[in-house]
């Protein structure tokens, strides 16, 4: 199955619904958070790769502007538009490149990993927004690296593309955008939501331990963090 079957059939939302859920609620605080730190309130939202809407909803609660949010699963959009219904919010089953609109504000949370080109994707991103927010899981670390974790996302989430702090950057910027600020949120500390177990106790505490140093050096070392940059176009 090639990967964008992968999220076309279904198989993706159906076995990651949960998790998208409870993230949105997170990644939403954080996304709120940087961009009143630089003083941005947008006029206007475009979400790829919303999934079934939840973020989408939350930030068209929050900015009361319009507010579009595309997925290419037909699965997801129909959660979408079956939970989440607000006056300037809109959901489409649609690709990035068929979007002729600009917008304020593009969200780009954990999606440009699943794309074969996702440099030439950005860059067909980059000129339908003023500012993008990008949330971009940072998955190549020491650890992933010694035990081949990163393997298993490629399996289980359809991670094509393997990101490090630098790297992440290094991609935005080759990309044609500029950062504006960046911030590594403690994704793993997401773990203790559905409740502490001594596995998952063990997973967080020594990254929460190294975390009191640098975050930079958790996503570097044991990885668990993703990175939100705030970005412009340059070009």
């Amino acid at each position: 199955m090639s990967n964008a079957n992968f999220y076309e059939s279904g198989e993706y939302w159906t076995g990651n619904k949960s998790s998208h859920d409870q993230d949105a609620e997170y990644k939403f605080s954080n996304a709120v958070r940087i961009l009143s730190k630089n003083g941005i309130k947008p006029e206007s939202i475009l979400d790829v790769g919303c999934g079934g809407g939840k973020g989408t909803a939350l930030l068209a609660q929050e900015y009361k502007v319009p507010t579009l949010g595309i997925d290419i699963s037909p699965q997801s959009i129909a959660d979408a538009k079956n939970e989440f219904r607000h006056p300037n919010l809109e959901f489409r089953v649609t690709e990035l490149q068929d979007i002729d609109q600009h917008v304020d504000l593009g969200i780009m949370f954990d999606v440009f990993e699943h794309v074969d080109d996702y440099l030439g994707f950005l860059r067909t991103a980059r000129p339908k927004a003023n500012y993008w927010l990008f949330n971009i899981p940072l998955d190549m670390n020491v650890a992933s690296l010694l035990t081949r974790g990163y393997l298993d996302l490629r399996k289980s989430v359809g991670h094509l593309h393997y990101f490090s702090t630098r790297s992440a950057r290094a991609t935005l910027e080759d990309s044609g955008f500029g950062i504006i600020d960046d911030q590594l949120p403690l994704a793993f500390m997401q773990r203790l939501k559905t409740g502490v177990t001594v596995r998952s106790a063990l997973a967080v505490a020594p990254r929460l331990a190294l975390s009191m140093i640098s975050a930079a050096l958790v996503a570097d070392v044991l990885g668990g963090v993703s990175m939100m940059a705030l970005c412009k176009s340059t070009r």
